[in-house]
């Protein structure tokens, strides 16, 4: 058998393990090929003998709020997907890695940056506590289009008082699976997960009025603003996936909602985990199956010809602080 070959295109992230030759005992134990968080997206070819591949992503996690004895109020963790995918020699699998959302402290004033790859932005509040930004998700396509998401966790929202008793703060929701988890919050709503067909909803300030942004497809939504001494605490922000979750809203009072987690998305048979991921997001791919042998050859009496519709491309969006890229739909994906 030939050698496996491993083609590369923009790795910055990419960790390799040995490659296995085939011999005279048979072909060896298939490398893992693991890419981390670089803030860009990087492209893999598929190698000469190998038609099935096994993916697990990891969304990013949510940012955190901090004080002075550590973080006391919490970011919601990545989601997880695994999937074994059919593929061909020299398709090409981009892949794009999620970046945690930004932390923050008590005293700040703008609210976390989302992380890359569709984490919403935290809320702002004046010299009192922001909102933490919501983690990226983690995704892989296929020569364009997207077959496997890893939501990001929700950011925390800001409270302004009790830091040093350590909450209970309006701690992020999980990144999915499935569906994306559910904020936490006080007075204010928390924002809602993503789920399956939609965006997660975003929350209400204390006073039941609009606050946290919706999420959208790829994208997380930003958390409420709070205003100095109305709103003491603002959202954090929702995390990307396969749907956003929707920002936390800002609070009078009391913990501010978290922002919600994103959803994941896979063929039939993915395997998926909710929360399991701290920190940025993460990318593996473990060779399955080899191609079958086509060196027989074969006879055909019959001409069959199969005409396939064309795909409609979904409208590009932008994930996170990231740049629009194009997707196939259905189902529909923006980011």
């Amino acid at each position: 058998m030939r050698s496996r070959l491993i083609s590369l295109l923009g790795a910055g992230g990419l960790v390799l393990g040995s490659v296995g030759l085939a011999g005279a005992g048979g072909a060896q134990p298939a490398p893992d090929v693991t890419f981390g968080f670089t803030g860009a997206p990087e492209a893999w070819v598929v190698p000469e003998g190998i038609c099935s591949i096994v993916v697990s992503a990891y969304g990013a996690q949510g940012g955190d709020h901090l004080y002075v004895d550590g973080p006391n109020g919490l970011g919601g963790r990545g989601g997880r997907a695994t999937a074994t995918l059919a593929v061909a020699p020299g398709d090409v699998l981009t892949v794009r890695v999620g970046g945690a959302g930004e932390s923050i402290w008590r005293f700040g004033t703008a609210g976390g940056a989302g992380g890359w790859n569709g984490g919403g932005d935290g809320g702002s509040l004046e010299d009192v506590s922001p909102g933490a930004g919501g983690g990226g998700a983690t995704d892989v396509s296929i020569d364009g289009t997207v077959v496997l998401v890893a939501g990001g966790g929700g950011g925390v929202g800001g409270w302004s008082v009790g830091e040093a008793e350590g909450g209970p703060f309006g701690d992020g929701g999980a990144g999915g699976g499935v569906v994306g988890g559910v904020g936490r919050a006080q007075l204010a709503s928390p924002g809602g997960g993503g789920s399956a067909t939609a965006p997660g909803a975003g929350g209400l300030n204390s006073d039941g009025a609009p606050s946290g942004q919706p999420g959208a497809p790829g994208q997380g939504g930003a958390g409420g603003d709070g205003v100095l001494r109305v709103y003491d605490g603002a959202g954090g922000g929702g995390g990307g996936g396969w749907f956003g979750g929707g920002g936390g809203g800002a609070t009078a009072s009391g913990a501010a909602g978290g922002g919600g987690g994103g959803s994941g998305y896979g063929p039939p048979g993915t395997v998926f985990e909710s929360g399991v991921r701290e920190g940025d997001g993460l990318l593996t791919i473990t060779f399955g199956d080899p191609c079958p042998d086509e060196t027989t050859p074969t006879t055909s009496t019959s001409t069959t010809s199969t005409t396939v519709a064309p795909s409609t491309a979904a409208p590009g969006g932008t994930r996170g602080r990231g740049a629009a890229r194009p997707v196939v739909a259905p189902p529909t994906y923006a980011g």
